[in-house]
Parts: C-alpha cells; structure tokens; sequence
C-alpha cells in the first residue's frame, strides 16, 4: 500500500500544482492587461487638449458668458425687466401644426406686464416693429412670408 499512496500524493500534488501556476499564469495576464490600459489611458487623456466648456450652472453664469442663443429649460426663474434691456428667455412651450409645417414657439421673457416689446431678434437679425403687419406677419426684410411675430404684453 505504500507505493499506491505514494502515487496518489504525487498525482494529487501535481494536479494542485498545475492547477496553481495556471492559475498564477491567467492572473498575471489579467494584470498586465490591467496595468497596460490604465498606462494607456492616462497618456490619453494627458495628449488630449481640453475643451473650453462655458459655465451653463445658472442663467446669470450663463448671461456673463455673453452667449446669446436660445435655450430650453423645464424650471426656471421668472426675470423682472426694469426700463429697456435686450433679453430672452426660456421656451415654454414648442409645437407643430398642420402636418408638420407651422412651428410654433413661446418664450417667456419676464414675470410681469410689459409696456412695450420693441425689435425682435432671429438669428441675429433685427425685425423691428415697422415690419410687422397688424396680425404679427413680418413683411419687410429677410424674414418676410417666413414668420408671423405675436407680442403679449401680459397682464397686471
């Protein structure tokens, strides 16, 4: 019997060790692997010129910036205009009619009534008053039979 249980400590002991360095084997693979695109990413990411991303936390962050395109936003405060100011504000509502072919946008400019709104800015652009017909069509400039301006002044 000693010879057999011999044998069966040698089988056992090879098979724990194979079992072993393969396992060591695969392991120090996945580390390499690791380690390489870790390396791999840092070079990357130190290579890589950082973009210039402007402050959009707040609309006064965003004012300061002096960006000047409209934004959409589902929460926002609600400005009050002392005296003349070129502003806009957020749209409140968006939506389309007649198959797909009127674009109809509201922008909330402030939180109370107005006295008047003067020119209308598209695109940068000017539509001033005089180019509106009585129903907010424009019908002088680049914008004529394009678009129709209507005006709230709101209320008390």
């Amino acid at each position: 019997m000693p010879p057999v249980a011999a044998a069966a400590a040698t089988a056992a002991f090879s098979a724990a060790a194979g079992t072993t360095i393969f396992g060591l084997s695969v392991g120090l693979s996945a580390a390499v692997t690791f380690a390489g695109s870790l390396s791999l990413s840092f070079l990357q990411s130190a290579l890589t010129p950082k973009a210039d991303k402007p402050d959009l936390s707040s609309f006064n962050s965003i004012k300061s910036t002096g960006v000047t395109q409209q934004f959409s936003q589902p929460v926002t405060e609600r400005r009050i205009v002392y005296g003349e100011a070129r502003v806009s504000g957020p749209v409140v509502y968006a939506g389309v009619t007649d198959n797909n072919k009127y674009l109809h946008l509201v922008i909330a400019l402030g939180g109370h009534e107005f006295e008047e709104i003067g020119e209308v800015l598209i695109d940068d652009v000017s539509v001033p008053p005089d180019a509106l017909d009585g129903n907010g069509n424009v019908i002088s400039g680049r914008y004529s039979g394009y678009c129709r301006i209507n005006k709230h002044l709101g209320t008390a």
